[in-house]
């Protein structure tokens, strides 16, 4: 199993864990906020992929 499958299997999981912890109904314990995902997630996305691109990453 590749990676990108790994964490898509563990993700599930997870959010099968947490709706059967609520008894089914969907919860706001974990909330994904766009300036989280902007202004922490994506910079390092962004620098990795501009490092594999000039044949820096290894």
């Amino acid at each position: 199993m590749n990676e990108s499958i790994t964490a898509l299997v563990i993700a599930l999981c997870t959010g099968v864990v947490i709706l059967l912890a609520n008894g089914g109904t969907s919860s706001h314990l974990l909330v994904f906020s766009e300036d989280l995902f902007f202004i922490y997630l994506l910079p390092p996305i962004i620098f990795n992929a501009g490092r594999w691109e000039m044949g820096c990453g290894g």
